[in-house]
């Protein structure tokens, strides 16, 4: 398993924060009195030295007040709830899944999380799903909606719903395996933690996609990872 803002000079951004919105304000008036004051006395200067058509022959300077620095602040936070939302939005899970390839040593992994001697069997003649092990997903934000269907005989087919929101919920894996299951998003990877009824340790889910495929990796307590790759149908 989304700012504004703005580049402002650190120090003049201290200063406008810690000035009493008081002194700010005596500030800016004796600046605009002194600029009041300084016009009246240019004004008096040109009356006194300039021509008989009243033009000023006399040039005066004035202070130029620089403008206050705008602080602009952003009209939203991004909680990790919408992070997450957003992360989500860009993995498209969305459609119906087949097998076509698996990696890594399965019956090592089925026999480390409990599997049963004739469970294990019955995977390895179906190749462990390659071309019979398939998934329906219907995504909503954080919440997948998942049927596995497993093209044994007779065929089996479960179904769970996936939250990507840390709460722990049933599922049922696509082996048949009942667990409780705890999911977030990691980046653009949707990771589980699965506990199975028997008490065996934890093993880590992943969902990801690499290309055009969507791989499901699981990893025991013990190391050992197995893959399926699914592509769309």
């Amino acid at each position: 398993m989304g700012n504004c803002g703005c580049v402002l000079d650190v120090a003049a951004e201290a200063e406008v924060i810690a000035t009493p919105k008081t002194e700010l304000k005596v500030a800016l008036e004796d600046g605009v009195h002194s600029q009041s004051s300084q016009s009246d006395v240019n004004d008096d200067a040109e009356t006194s030295a300039g021509g008989s058509d009243g033009t000023a022959s006399a040039h005066g300077s004035c202070e130029i007040l620089e403008p206050m620095p705008t602080l602009l602040l952003s009209s939203s936070i991004d909680s990790p709830r919408s992070l997450a939302t957003a992360r989500s939005a860009s993995t498209d899970f969305n459609g119906t899944w087949i097998c076509s390839r698996v990696e890594g040593a399965w019956e090592d992994f089925l026999r480390e999380r409990g599997t049963p001697w004739a469970m294990r069997k019955v995977a390895k003649g179906l190749d462990y799903g390659v071309g019979k092990q398939m998934q329906t997903i219907v995504q909503r934000g954080d919440e997948l909606e998942i049927v596995n269907y497993t093209a044994t005989c007779p065929p089996r087919e479960d179904k769970c719903t996936i939250k990507a929101d840390g709460s722990e919920h049933e599922v049922f894996d696509p082996d048949g395996l009942h667990y409780m299951q705890r999911t977030q998003w990691d980046g653009k990877v949707l990771r589980s933690e699965q506990v199975n009824c028997e008490g065996q340790p934890p093993v880590i889910l992943q969902r990801f996609m690499q290309g055009h495929e969507m791989c499901t990796e699981r990893m025991t307590a013990h190391g050992v990872v197995v893959r399926r790759f699914y592509r769309r149908i």
